[in-house]
């Protein structure tokens, strides 16, 4: 079901519903499908991809990709220092762009290799706790050329959950990285003990 752009609450509602099943995945790679499979219901796009960070290459990997290029692109990595996808891991805030040709940020390197053409793009970083597991990206909205803050609320929870599962529900997640403040926590914390559970989160008001 698409989303319904005057109804941003509903399809934050059966959002919140279809990710009661996100506990069935067993890797990062399929939480990453099942996340983006849930954004390109609800959000109508021509292509989307989850890239997960590595914390030792400082890379993002295309973890889940789909669109017309999405089995040449999926594996292919990018510099966390680039593309407005990079910019939304690193300062950790949703960024929509309606024209993506206008910002300096945007990094054409996969459009030339795939010969897709991104025009818009709306992206969120994957956070959890100060730490940075990739990001989000919708590309190209079909309906418009203006991502609405209904869409930018909904890729926003869903990257916020997808973040929480890694950390909280899968063995050996590992951050790209975290700010100053939370890596000085991490050296005094015992370490945590990994539990199988639904992912947490305040289900969005109808």
């Amino acid at each position: 079901m698409m989303i319904d752009e005057l109804d941003p609450n509903k399809a934050l509602a059966e959002a919140f519903e279809e990710l009661q099943d996100l506990f069935l995945t067993q890797t990062q790679d399929e939480a990453a499908e099942f996340v983006l499979n849930i954004a390109t219901k609800k959000i109508a796009v021509e292509a989307g991809t989850v890239f997960l960070a590595d914390i030792n290459t400082r890379k993002m990997a295309f973890a889940a990709v789909k669109g017309p290029n999405a089995e040449a692109l999926r594996g292919q990595e990018l510099q966390m220092t680039k593309g407005i996808v990079g910019f939304a891991a690193r300062e950790g805030a949703a960024i929509a762009v309606a024209d993506v040709a206008k910002d300096p940020r945007f990094c054409s390197d996969f459009d030339q290799t795939g010969g897709f053409v991104t025009k818009s793009v709306l992206c969120a970083p994957i956070q959890f706790e100060g730490r940075t597991f990739g990001a989000i990206e919708l590309v190209n909205k079909k309906k418009g050329d203006m991502f609405t803050q209904g869409e930018i609320n909904i890729i926003s929870y869903l990257a916020s959950q997808l973040a929480e599962f890694i950390a909280t529900s899968l063995p050996s997640a590992e951050p790209d990285f975290m700010d100053e403040d939370h890596a000085q926590q991490a050296k005094v914390k015992q370490p945590v003990t990994i539990k199988k559970v639904k992912p947490k989160g305040k289900k969005p008001a109808r």
